[in-house]
């Protein structure tokens, strides 16, 4: 690994680093075992160059990053980025700008003093009233005296609706107090995933204990509306209607292809047979459940799934989405087709195509419950989705690959 380039001591005695060419932890706070204990979020920037703690714990670091990225920055005691400034042109003389930025100090008034080498000057930046009241607010907040940290980071809010940091300290602060509702607004807008799972389960667990006897209520409820439904159904005229309307449905060519879906989970060499001897799905049909698949990925991924296990972009770029199901397809297809010229496989890329398309079974029937299920789990139950996740494409490869082989009569060994 690359070798310190600075360090700095605070007054408890712990060991701030800075590395040059470090891409992963350029910026550490080490312990007394030596382990980094910085979990704030801070831009990855492999240029630092000099570090200073002041006495609030305050960290400020220097660039000499040439990509234009802020050369000074400050963090709070987590590491969570709070203000960053400046930039880096050659031969400039404003103020803000640096040619060989190569130190930081702050002074007992907290100005900030950064030394540029190669200029041989030194720039000199007094914090702004909205500086200092988000300072105050952290230590404020630090020191145990809620209610004032409260009232600045409502400020901090006011006057910067997109300062991360506040929202996520208020968050803190409404979660101590009791006020969950605001908490989780606040731990949102911050995108504080923890805090929100946190409080999420505090609200979950107070539902569930105001409308247990309700939930119970209502299962024992369904239950005899479901047996009297199954002791009375021939007596109901509209299910007889809906019995015929099923029946002439289970005629159609379409719900013999759709129920392929089900079968596949069961036997896969059966639709093997009647995709590859039978040809009695069409590709039409294939088509139609490929841009479902697609579709049901961008939809569920984007707006189905809970929001703490969502990714953290917002946006749906249609052109990734369509290309990051469409290429591996693509790929797929001219792989099977050249080992078919080494390995003699009888597969044709219409079987290939409706056969992988029917192996994503597993994704097309529990990907949608299990994203709206999501809705209702926290942190604590994470394995949960992962597990089911892990299960239904787990699955969906293994289709695949029994699918290729049994199209193209590949022998084991």
């Amino acid at each position: 690994p690359p070798s310190t380039t600075n360090m700095a001591i605070d007054k408890k005695g712990l060991l701030y680093t800075v590395t040059r060419n470090d891409y992963n932890t350029p910026l550490r706070k080490l312990n007394i075992e030596g382990n980094n204990v910085l979990t704030g979020y801070y831009i990855i920037d492999p240029a630092l160059q000099d570090i200073y703690v002041d006495n609030n714990g305050l960290i400020y670091t220097v660039s000499n990053n040439d990509q234009h990225f802020p050369i000074v920055s400050v963090h709070d005691k987590y590491g969570n980025l709070l203000f960053a400034f400046g930039d880096k042109i050659q031969d400039s003389f404003k103020i803000g700008v640096f040619d060989n930025p190569v130190g930081v100090a702050v002074d007992s008034n907290g100005d900030i003093w950064v030394l540029d080498k190669k200029a041989s000057i030194v720039q000199v930046f007094t914090k702004t009233e909205f500086a200092s009241m988000v300072i105050t607010a952290i230590n404020a907040y630090e020191s145990g005296n809620y209610k004032l940290a409260e009232d600045l980071f409502e400020e901090v809010v006011r006057q910067n609706a997109m300062f991360a940091l506040a929202h996520s300290n208020l968050g803190k602060i409404y979660q101590k107090d009791g006020r969950y509702e605001l908490a989780l607004e606040s731990y949102r807008i911050a995108n504080n995933k923890e805090g929100y799972s946190d409080v999420f389960w505090e609200l979950r667990d107070e539902w569930i204990a105001n409308n247990l006897i309700y939930l119970l209520l209502s299962l024992v409820l369904f239950y005899i509306l479901f047996v009297l439904f199954k002791k009375h159904k021939e007596k109901i005229k509209i299910y007889h209607t809906f019995r015929e309307y099923l029946n002439s449905l289970k005629k159609k060519k379409f719900y013999h292809e759709f129920a392929m879906l089900k079968r596949i989970l069961k036997d896969p060499l059966d639709v093997v047979y009647e995709i590859k001897f039978r040809q009695s799905i069409r590709i039409r049909t294939a088509t139609l459940l490929y841009v479902i698949f697609v579709f049901l990925h961008i939809i569920c991924d984007y707006y189905v799934r809970g929001y703490l296990f969502r990714s953290i972009s917002v946006d749906v770029v249609l052109t990734y989405e369509l290309l990051k199901w469409f290429i591996p397809l693509l790929l797929l297809g001219i792989a099977n087709h050249l080992i078919n010229s080494l390995q003699s496989g009888e597969g044709f890329y219409r079987d290939i195509f409706i056969g992988i398309i029917y192996a994503t079974a597993p994704v097309l029937l529990f990907k949608l419950p299990i994203d709206i299920i999501s809705n209702v789990l926290t942190y604590n139950e994470k394995f949960i989705f992962d597990l089911a996740n892990y299960v239904i494409y787990g699955w969906t490869i293994i289709n695949v690959i029994i699918v290729i082989k049994e199209i193209n009569n590949y022998k084991v060994g």
